[in-house]
């Protein structure tokens, strides 16, 4: 029964129902360059420019 109601409670709360995926802009260039990257393609980003700031945590994760 627990499983039944947290299961009600997180799918009108995104916060107990799992973690949203990332929507910085560094994120998204990773991910297309993560997708191309393993449909083959040898490709090499020599630089980046953002709009805004981005949260380090993002951009480490890009980085990595």
């Amino acid at each position: 029964m627990t499983d039944a109601i947290f299961a009600m409670a997180g799918a009108q709360r995104p916060w107990l129902n799992g973690v949203p995926m990332p929507s910085e802009a560094i994120a998204d260039l990773a991910d297309g360059f993560g997708a191309r990257i393993a449909g083959g393609e040898q490709i090499r980003l020599g630089r980046a420019g953002l709009s805004a700031a981005e949260p380090p945590s993002a951009v480490t994760a890009a980085a990595g």
